[in-house]
C-alpha cells in the first residue's frame, strides 16, 4: 500500500470543497482538537471523498457531518429517510455493481471505498443507528 500521507488540513478542506461543490453543508467536529497524520494520500483519498459524498447527498436527506475521533478515525454521518432498508449484509454492500434497485448510482461506490482501504493501508466499516449511516475510516 501507499506510504505517502494527506497533509490533514488539506483532506478537511478537499472535504469541504467537494460538498459545498455539491451542494451539501457538512459539520465538521472536532477538527482542530485531534490531528491525523497517517490518512493516505490525495490520489487514494480523492476518490474515496467523492463516493462518499455522492452517496451523502443522493441517499441523505441532511445532518450532514464529519468527525474526528482520537486522532485515528474520521465518521461521516448522514440522516436519512427512515423507508431506506439496511437489511443487506455489509460485505455485499462491499462488492461492485451492488446497490438498491431505485438507485441511480452504478453500485461501484462502497467497492471503491473497500479498494482504496486495500492500496491506502486504513480500515472502513458501515453501521446504522435508528436514522442514521455512519462510514467510518480508520488510520
Amino acid at each position: 500500500w501507499s506510504k505517502n500521507r494527506y497533509d490533514f488540513e488539506n483532506f478537511i478542506l478537499t472535504v469541504q470543497g467537494v460538498c459545498r461543490k455539491s451542494g451539501i453543508e457538512i459539520k465538521i467536529e472536532n477538527p482542530h482538537e485531534y490531528r491525523i497524520d497517517t490518512i493516505a494520500d490525495a490520489d487514494i483519498m480523492n476518490p474515496v471523498i467523492d463516493e462518499i459524498v455522492s452517496n451523502l447527498k443522493m441517499h441523505g436527506n441532511g445532518g450532514f457531518e464529519l468527525d474526528i475521533i482520537n486522532g485515528k478515525e474520521i465518521i461521516f454521518r448522514n440522516m436519512f429517510d427512515s423507508s431506506f432498508n439496511f437489511n443487506r449484509p455489509k460485505d455485499r454492500l462491499r462488492c461492485p455493481f451492488i446497490k438498491r434497485t431505485n438507485s441511480p448510482g452504478s453500485g461501484l461506490g462502497l467497492f471503491i471505498v473497500s479498494l482504496s482501504s486495500v492500496r491506502g493501508g486504513f480500515d472502513w466499516d458501515i453501521s446504522v443507528k435508528d436514522n442514521c449511516f455512519s462510514l467510518s475510516l480508520s488510520f
